[in-house]
């Protein structure tokens, strides 16, 4: 499965809204609804397989586990329900980001012990979802639950103004690249305070390094749902992680658009 690619400093759905009557019969106006994080534990005493067939939408799935309990080998996937059928098997590979000791996103990450987490998973749209362990006399690790996670809706989704950046050819370039906006994406800028410590955002005076972050999460989605996955990494880098913030500092999708991701990551505000 090809993938969105993402970075700690990198280059790189059904919305749903609520409409409110104006007064004197001016018509309507679409407000923004939040996003939300299902958290579903699962049982794995002697299971390898568990099925939740129906659940409220989402539009992306993760896990966290114990740290160390699933078995070394083993490969822990998920299948999507929707629409009446159910999708493939696609992995859920053990997430490699984490905040760097001693932040704020770190003492977060640290509220609930130790845990695994895995990458989040594009799921389009789910209303339901199965999990399972491949490798040879694996169980589902102690622990385990899943994030089924939606991510609300925003103006950003219909933007016409989110067009296609330089594609698939690199080249060089002197010029500063257009980056688009937390706000072209919907950011809920609220949820940078969810966590305990997180209100006030700390930057470093130099950078010294970059690192290149490549997702796992699916490939198969269109630019107009590029918003939606957006804050739905942000929703679970926040809302089940417990970070302050999404851990990227910039998002590239595959159509070469070039995003802000943690705020004021813009050099426009640096």
């Amino acid at each position: 499965m090809r993938r969105l690619v993402t970075g700690m400093f990198a280059f790189l759905a059904l919305p749903i809204f609520v409409v409110v009557p104006l007064g004197g019969g001016q018509g309507t106006v679409s407000v923004p609804v939040a996003p939300k994080v299902q958290q579903i534990t699962v049982a794995t005493v002697g299971e390898t397989e568990q099925a939740f067939p129906s659940t409220d939408s989402f539009q992306m799935v993760s896990a966290a586990w114990d740290r160390g309990a699933l078995a070394l080998g083993a490969v822990l996937q998920v299948r999507v329900h929707s629409a009446g059928s159910w999708s493939g098997w696609s992995d859920l590979d053990l997430s490699d980001v984490a905040p760097d000791p001693g932040t704020a996103d770190a003492r977060g990450a640290s509220a609930d012990g130790a845990r695994d987490v895995s990458e989040p998973l594009w799921a389009g749209s789910g209303d339901g979802v199965d999990v399972r362990v491949a490798g040879s006399g694996a169980r589902l690790p102690a622990g385990l639950e899943l994030s089924l996670i939606d991510p609300g809706t925003s103006a950003a989704d219909a933007d016409p103004t989110h067009v296609a950046g330089h594609g698939a050819i690199a080249h060089a370039d002197t010029l500063t690249p257009q980056i688009l906006t937390r706000a072209d994406w919907g950011a809920d800028e609220s949820l940078r305070s969810h966590n305990p410590g997180c209100s006030t955002p700390a930057y470093s005076s130099t950078i010294k390094v970059a690192f290149v972050h490549h997702t796992a999460t699916s490939n198969d989605y269109t630019p107009d749902q590029v918003p939606a996955i957006l804050r739905s990494i942000y929703a679970y880098h926040v809302l089940s992680n417990g970070w302050c913030d999404i851990g990227y500092n910039f998002v590239i999708d595959k159509f070469g658009r070039i995003w802000e991701g943690r705020y004021a990551a813009s050099i426009n505000r640096c």
